[in-house]
């Protein structure tokens, strides 16, 4: 399976800006991703979901970023903008690091 490296480029650099200088700590960076895998385009949204676990596997096997390996918290839209708000929302509380999603922009309104 070959994957899209500008994709990969653009979750590191989004990811980098996020976190900063490294965290002693080393905990997880947490990456929140919403996408539709229930609703009308859930096979859309499952292959994202593929495609972002893939790169983040990939760059946990190479030492994640500055010592902190990548955590994906996934939310599903359902393809209904309001449960893509209410999910946006759960990230919020759960202070994700970085987020990515909604898939199409019907759900981003």
């Amino acid at each position: 399976m070959r994957i899209n490296h500008s994709l990969t480029g653009l979750l590191i650099a989004a990811l980098l800006t996020a976190c900063g200088e490294p965290d002693v700590t080393l905990q997880p960076v947490r990456l929140g991703v919403i996408v539709d895998s229930s609703g009308a385009s859930a096979s859309l949204g499952i292959s994202g979901r593929n495609g972002v676990q893939l790169a983040i596997e990939q760059h946990n096997a190479r030492g994640g970023i500055q010592g902190r390996t990548i955590e994906m918290l996934l939310q599903d839209d359902g393809f209904d903008p309001h449960q893509a708000k209410l999910a946006a929302k759960r990230l919020i509380d759960l202070k994700v690091d970085a987020a990515l999603g909604p898939m199409t922009s019907v759900i981003a309104e």
